[in-house]
């Protein structure tokens, strides 16, 4: 099996709001699943229920760093996959 070196893009804007500009390889970066702020409370209230992506999480990929910038403090909202 050939891994695949195509460039891409990080997209941690679409939780930031602010593209990183970060380009790589594919197989640098991670999914990452983030709970917006505004579905936080009814999630909770809801005992947790619900799956991405009924539930109002977000997927993006982005690069490794910013994966590790996301999920730190933050690990309860915003996981990798």
């Amino acid at each position: 099996m050939t891994t695949s070196t195509t460039e891409t893009h990080c997209h941690c804007g679409s939780i930031t709001g602010i593209e990183c500009g970060w380009t790589g390889p594919r197989q640098d970066t991670v999914l990452v699943e983030y709970m917006p702020e505004c579905w936080r409370s009814s999630h909770t209230a809801a005992g947790n229920y619900g799956v991405y992506p009924e539930n109002g999480a977000i997927r993006a990929r982005v690069s490794r760093e910013c994966a590790d910038m996301l999920t730190d403090g933050e690990s309860e909202w915003t996981t990798i996959v």
